[in-house]
Order: structure tokens, then C-alpha cells, then sequence
């Protein structure tokens, strides 16, 4: 429990990752200089699963907390995550809760919307945080679409205060259906794109594994293959993305609670890989085998495939 409280404790700050800390000091820029000169900036976060993007907004709420006063439960930055529906009342409702609505489910989407306004107004709200907005895209035909993000762009419009989009990749094709919220978020910064496939890469994922192995309090035993083979794989089973190489470290704090020191061997990564990447994987496209291909793993149905994101019974959905 010693080690996975660790564990836990280092993943969780954004600080630790050079992608995460240009990301996190611009976001914090943005929300100094509206408390400052009261200038709004919007923007969007595009990024593959895995590199980061929950666990960003995650801190920036440990930085920016509730506070309680007499007067109101203040609160800086709120945060909420778009619904697969896509629907304007289910982004409502999002909101609502995360402004601490105690019925966010009821009303018509008229009332939540003014709901929402008077509740930013009286928790002091400096900036709302959308997750998982590509659902804005995702939601129906054209004119869908085009409606959802007018409603965002109206309810940006409204509150004036930063809005800060996060999303895959695919968020950015929503502001090519709608050109008034082009308009309003014109910044759009691409989050941790995954390191090349080389040497260079390869050591990126091997520095953030053995740091979180470090930070665990557990040794990597080099005794089946050296570091340079240990880095390899851990870019095949990762694509760089941080969320991956979380999961497998997870995944093995997990199985292996035995007390005292602890060593983990690349048979440790194999069933880690299964339990929290890819549970079907054959020993030939598992990163961690004897057997494997030394292949991208990249293809349709396979974790990095071009349905990542999209969800899928075969492989979890890294933070």
C-alpha cells in the first residue's frame, strides 16, 4: 500500500512530465491574466488518449481549490466532462454538478442555462474546464454539431470567463463546422504528441517509467534483457503516451504486494499489459514477450489502432 500511495502521489502532478508543464503554465497563464486586466482567453487541448489531458485538469483544481466562506462555497475553476450524448441539457447538466447543483438533472435547458450563469456569478468563477468535448463533434449529423457548439460559444459569450476545451483530436474539426466558435477559441494547443519511433523515444519512456519505479520505491530487474531493450518495448506498449506507461506501473503495484523490496521483471510488464492495456493480446503483439513482433501495435482493433479513443471491450481508456 506504501508503495502505490507513492505511486499514486507522483503521477498524479502534471510537474513531473515537461509535455504536462508547458500545457499547465499556459492555462495558468490565461487565468492570471483574467484576474489581473480581466482578459478572456479560450482554448482548446487536442490529444490522443493516454497523454494527459484528465490529469491536467485534475491539477489544475488541486492549484485553484474550493474554498468555503460564509457567504458561498467559492469556486475558481469548475470542471466538467461532456456526456458521449453530446446533448445541450446533458452539457447543462455536467456543468451544473460541477458547480454543485443539488438537481442538475431537472429543468428545461433554458433553466439550467440561466442556472448556470447565476450559480458562476455567485461561486466566483474564473474559469470552466469542458472534458472530453470532442462529444461536441461526435453528437448527430451537421446541424447538430452546429448547434452543440453554438451553445458553447453563446454560454462562453455569456459567462466571460476563460473556457478551456479538452478533447481528442477529432475536437478540432468542430470549430471547422462552426465558425463563431473558431472565432472565439483561436488558440489551439496540441498536447503530447507521442515521441518518434528511435532512440530518442524510446529513452523519453524509459526516463518516465523508471522515475515512477523510483517513486514507487521498486528496482527494475535488468537480468533478461538490457535497459536499451527495456525502453524499446516500453515505447511499443505506451506510443509515449504517458496514461500507458501509468497503467502498466499501476498494473503491477496492483498484482505484486508482497512486502519489502520489490524487482520487477519484464514477465511483471507482460501481465501488467494484459490486465490494464490490451487483455486480448496474443504473446506475439505483447511488448513484454519473448514472442513479439517489435511492431507498432497500431492497426485496427489493436490499442493504438485508429478507433483509439472511441472506447472498445478489448483495451482500457488511460487518463
Amino acid at each position: 500500500m506504501s508503495r502505490l500511495r507513492a505511486f499514486r502521489g507522483i503521477a498524479a502532478s502534471p510537474l513531473l512530465f515537461p509535455a504536462l508543464q508547458i500545457t499547465f503554465s499556459r492555462i495558468n497563464s490565461v487565468l492570471e491574466a483574467y484576474r489581473r486586466i480581466g482578459l478572456v482567453q479560450n482554448l482548446v487541448i487536442a490529444g490522443e488518449t493516454g497523454v494527459g489531458k484528465s490529469t491536467l485538469a485534475a491539477a489544475l483544481l488541486r492549484a485553484h481549490p474550493l474554498q468555503r466562506t460564509q457567504e458561498c462555497d467559492v469556486r475558481p475553476i469548475v470542471y466538467a466532462s461532456v456526456p458521449p450524448s453530446g446533448t445541450i441539457g446533458a452539457i447543462a447538466s455536467a456543468i451544473l454538478e460541477g458547480l454543485g447543483d443539488p438537481s442538475p438533472f431537472n429543468g428545461t435547458t433554458a433553466g439550467k442555462a440561466y442556472r448556470i450563469k447565476v450559480l458562476m456569478r455567485g461561486c466566483r468563477v474564473q474559469m470552466l474546464l469542458l472534458d472530453e468535448a470532442q462529444h461536441l463533434y461526435d453528437r448527430g449529423k451537421y446541424q447538430s454539431r452546429f448547434l452543440a457548439g453554438d451553445w458553447v460559444k453563446a454560454l462562453a459569450d455569456a459567462l466571460g470567463i476563460p473556457v478551456v476545451l479538452f478533447g481528442l483530436p477529432r475536437l478540432a474539426e468542430l470549430l471547422g463546422v462552426n465558425d463563431q466558435l473558431r472565432r472565439r477559441f483561436t488558440e489551439v494547443m496540441q498536447m503530447g504528441p507521442p515521441p518518434s519511433d528511435g532512440v530518442e523515444g524510446w529513452e523519453a519512456c524509459f526516463r518516465l517509467f523508471s522515475g515512477f519505479a523510483e517513486a514507487a520505491g521498486v528496482d527494475l530487474d535488468f537480468a533478461g534483457g538490457a535497459w536499451s531493450e527495456w525502453a524499446e518495448r516500453l515505447w511499443y506498449a505506451s506510443m509515449g503516451r504517458v496514461g500507458y506507461l501509468h497503467e502498466l506501473m499501476l498494473g503491477v503495484l496492483v498484482t505484486r504486494q508482497e512486502p519489502g523490496s520489490l524487482v520487477i521483471t519484464l514477465d511483471d510488464l507482460a501481465k501488467a499489459f494484459l490486465s490494464r492495456v490490451w487483455s486480448a493480446s496474443p504473446a506475439r503483439l505483447n511488448p513484454f514477450s519473448a514472442e513479439f513482433d517489435f511492431r507498432k501495435l497500431d492497426r485496427p482493433g489493436e490499442p493504438f489502432g485508429p478507433e483509439v479513443g472511441k472506447g472498445g471491450s478489448h483495451r482500457r481508456e488511460a487518463a
